[in-house]
């Protein structure tokens, strides 16, 4: 005779909230994320408050926030992080109004086209000694702005400074403005930053 063998039960896992039914009713604590129902693996998530929990890992969409994707770390479409210490932790906020996204998206570019007259009028002038105190000072302010991407908790102000460094020194439109008018994902902008020197090049070459 056979003798059937009784299912094992195991500890909870952390994060879990389990209900002794089965892996696939086990449902995610308020903070916590599950990226698939057959799995008994919990992550906390980087926006606690981001994550309301239960057995499909649902988002917050309420409260002027609206998250979405792995880890609520995402902002559905008519939101966006703030430009300021939007993504650590993630946050996700109204766009607002079009017209100042808009006025701000333009901005960036108007700033960007001064950045780059500047280095080539300093670069073309004949027997300038300056253009290589400029290239290197933008380079500084790069470097330096490349801090703001560290996960750490940086004070309002601080992260504001590193933001403002990295705008004037680089080719970057990276914005809650610009996520609300664009709606790029991350392929798209990816995409964009790529063909970004064939972009410049090609319009030097013209200019010139």
């Amino acid at each position: 005779h056979c003798v059937p063998v009784e299912p094992m039960c195991e500890v909870c896992p952390i994060g879990g909230n389990c209900t002794g039914l089965g892996v696939e009713t086990i449902g995610a604590l308020p903070g916590f994320y599950r990226t698939r129902r057959d799995t008994t693996s919990f992550t906390e998530c980087l926006n606690p408050e981001a994550c309301l929990g239960g057995v499909d890992s649902t988002c917050l969409v309420a409260n002027n926030s609206g998250f979405t994707g792995t880890l609520c770390a995402n902002c559905l479409p008519g939101y966006a992080h703030p430009s300021i210490n939007g993504r650590f932790p993630p946050r996700c906020v109204d766009c607002g109004n079009d017209g100042v996204n808009a006025g701000i998206f333009l901005l960036q570019w108007f700033a960007i086209i001064v950045v780059i007259a500047f280095i080539t009028k300093m670069n073309s002038a004949p027997g300038s000694d300056a253009v290589c105190l400029v290239k290197t000072f933008v380079t500084y302010l790069q470097t330096v702005s490349i801090a703001k991407e560290l996960n750490m908790s940086w004070p309002t102000p601080s992260f504001g400074l590193l933001l403002s460094l990295e705008k004037v020194s680089s080719f970057n439109l990276s914005s809650a403005a610009t996520q609300c008018l664009l709606a790029w994902d991350y392929f798209s902008a990816t995409g964009f930053y790529i063909s970004l020197p064939l972009i410049v090049g090609t319009g030097g070459f013209v200019y010139f």
